[in-house]
């Protein structure tokens, strides 16, 4: 199971540390880099049939305090209302293709930063893993927020903002009038800090870097970009 792509997507989950040695002799993303982009379709395509898209519009302007008169609220609110379906359809291809070349993106500064560490490990070692450590958050929790929207008629904006129906971080108990507390909160998921578990697991035994040394560049990293995503909170507010 912990030698074949398929078989890995639950071998990272159940038998992490013997997954992990396995990609550090052969390394394989297909499979999961797939599943990401399937999962990202999916919610893209619950927040575009649960979700009215008027109101999504106006609450995005409103978290992003656009001071925009009344006709260009209507506008706005009008158009991502009447998506065409041919628009729609490339809305769901690119975030999938975004999706994947995020996941691309991670695994290039995961490299870069292990390389700056004394690790010789190579790109598709860096991806492989990024992916495979990343499947709590990037796949079991997209599946089990798409689980539980299907049976709903509406989803608000705000719960789709905020992560999804399914409530796995501490962002309810953040302020309301507070987006980057919130934001701070809402990173404190239990499927990213499962993530971060698995991508210090992962980069230990691929990279071959201490426990403390991966756990320091994930950590690091991680801190980072929940950093960055309560800045620019901050500077859009």
């Amino acid at each position: 199971m912990n030698d074949s792509g398929f078989g890995r997507l639950i071998g990272a989950l159940v038998s992490p540390d013997k997954t992990f040695r396995s990609i550090a002799e052969r390394p394989t993303w297909a499979a999961p880099m797939i599943l990401v982009a399937l999962c990202a379709i999916g919610v893209g395509w619950i927040a575009q049939e649960r979700v009215d898209q008027g109101a999504l519009a106006k609450y995005q302007m409103d978290q992003f305090g656009l001071d925009l008169s009344k006709e260009q609220q209507e506008a706005m609110e009008s158009r991502a209302a009447s998506q065409s379906p041919a628009l729609r359809t490339f809305g769901l291809v690119f975030g999938g293709g975004a999706a994947a070349a995020l996941y691309m993106v991670i695994a290039a500064l995961f490299l870069v930063v292990f390389k700056m560490a004394g690790s010789e490990v190579d790109f598709l070692r860096s991806l492989s893993t990024s992916l495979y450590g990343m499947l709590p958050s990037g796949v079991v929790g997209a599946l089990l927020n798409i689980g539980l929207s299907l049976p709903r008629e509406e989803i608000t904006p705000e719960e789709l903002m905020s992560g999804g129906v399914l409530t796995s971080s501490l962002r309810p108990l953040a302020p309301e009038d507070s987006p980057v507390v919130q934001s701070l909160l809402g990173s404190v998921d239990f499927f990213s800090l499962w993530s971060v578990v698995l991508l210090i697991l992962g980069y230990r035994a691929v990279a071959k870097v201490s426990t403390q040394t991966s756990a320091t560049v994930v950590l690091v990293l991680w801190g980072l970009w929940v950093l960055g995503k309560a800045g620019v909170t901050a500077v859009l507010r």
